[in-house]
């Protein structure tokens, strides 16, 4: 991974969350991101 993916990874996982106000789930948050469900799971943790 190279510097700065991780920020605009959980950048990307920001905008998708504002754009679904009323939910959306891991899996499909991952597709938008293009990344594992367990990523998005532990950047959630973070954020």
């Amino acid at each position: 991974m190279a510097r700065g993916d991780g920020l605009f990874r959980q950048w990307e996982l920001i905008k998708v969350l504002q754009a679904h106000r009323f939910g959306i789930s891991t899996n499909e948050i991952a597709e938008h991101i293009q990344c594992d469900k367990r990523t998005v799971q532990r950047d959630l943790k973070v954020l």
